[in-house]
């Protein structure tokens, strides 16, 4: 089976289409990847959640 990698530039992508919250669970999969510490990754999630918290407590309009 043959796999082709998708490369997509930021410009690419439509930002009102972003899932928030599925960006935050591939940004600690990458910091896991790079070797932070389990800690750190989960410092990193905790505080991007609460932001995400935050966000929807103030009814923003954005993809959460």
């Amino acid at each position: 089976m043959e796999f082709r990698r998708i490369s997509l530039k930021w410009s690419d992508i439509n930002m009102a289409e972003l899932d928030l919250t599925k960006l935050i669970s591939h940004f600690a999969q990458s910091n896991k990847a790079d070797g932070k510490s389990p800690k750190t990754v989960s410092w990193y999630t905790e505080m991007l959640m609460d932001y995400v918290k935050f966000l929807r407590s103030t009814e923003r309009q954005i993809n959460l």
